[in-house]
């Protein structure tokens, strides 16, 4: 009765949508957006080979992060903003006790 808590397409168990869409459409945005910036800056100087360092480190940072964040989402433990005030209420109760 009412809808799913979490909802699952037809045939496909296993898939959550709510989890995939808590995740992955950010992430994977913000790993194209810094892909353009790296394209545009390369534009503007003139060639990869003159692209700040500053640039490929953040590119190259922030991918590890994406990377990891998509291939471990499978984990039940997914936080998200949602969740925060339920996690810093059991995180004060168990130093009261």
């Amino acid at each position: 009765m009412g809808r799913p808590l979490n909802p699952t397409p037809p045939g496909y168990p296993e898939f959550d949508i709510k989890q995939f869409n808590e995740l992955r459409p950010g992430l994977i945005l913000w790993l194209v957006l810094n892909v353009a910036c790296l394209c545009e800056q390369s534009v503007r100087l003139g060639g990869l080979a003159n692209v700040t360092a500053s640039m490929w480190l953040v590119v190259g940072m922030q991918s590890i992060y994406v990377i990891d964040a998509v291939y471990n989402e499978v984990s039940e433990e997914v936080s998200s903003f949602a969740s925060l005030p339920h996690i810093l209420i059991r995180g004060i109760s168990r130093h009261r006790s």
